[in-house]
């Protein structure tokens, strides 16, 4: 079972997101849409690091180091909900998570509707070696 969750975060988060990624070598200058990622460990234990990789239908694939260091966009250093964000015009993706402990798993596809503009969320749940 997947335990992807998508949704739209809202214009004042998108332009939050905005900001946290102006200087970002991964930010596309010119893109209204972002992608907030998160992995919920549900307290357990990961090593990093913590990669998220997300392969659009077309173009290459953004890998994203996900932190939990307290520093934008994670919120709470140590909480188990390691975060990262990235600015894009893509609005599906392949879903791939790799640990530090060699682990690599696939989480299938995510979806947003094209029209969408501002930041989407994409929490990602760890249940044992599943998401």
């Amino acid at each position: 079972m997947s335990h992807l969750r998508r949704s739209h975060i809202g214009r004042s988060a998108g332009l939050c997101l905005a900001g946290l990624l102006a200087s970002s070598p991964a930010a596309i200058a010119d893109s209204d849409k972002g992608v907030l990622v998160r992995l919920e460990t549900g307290g357990a234990a990961v090593d990093s690091p913590v990669v998220v990789t997300l392969t659009p239908e077309a173009g290459d694939p953004i890998e994203l180091t996900l932190l939990d260091d307290g520093n934008p966009p994670d919120v709470t250093a140590g909480d188990g909900v390691w975060s990262a964000a990235v600015l894009t015009e893509q609005d599906a993706f392949d879903v791939r998570l790799s640990l530090g402990d060699g682990a690599a798993l696939t989480g299938g596809e995510v979806r947003w509707d094209p029209d969408q503009i501002g930041a989407r969320d994409l929490v990602i749940r760890l249940d044992g070696d599943q998401i």
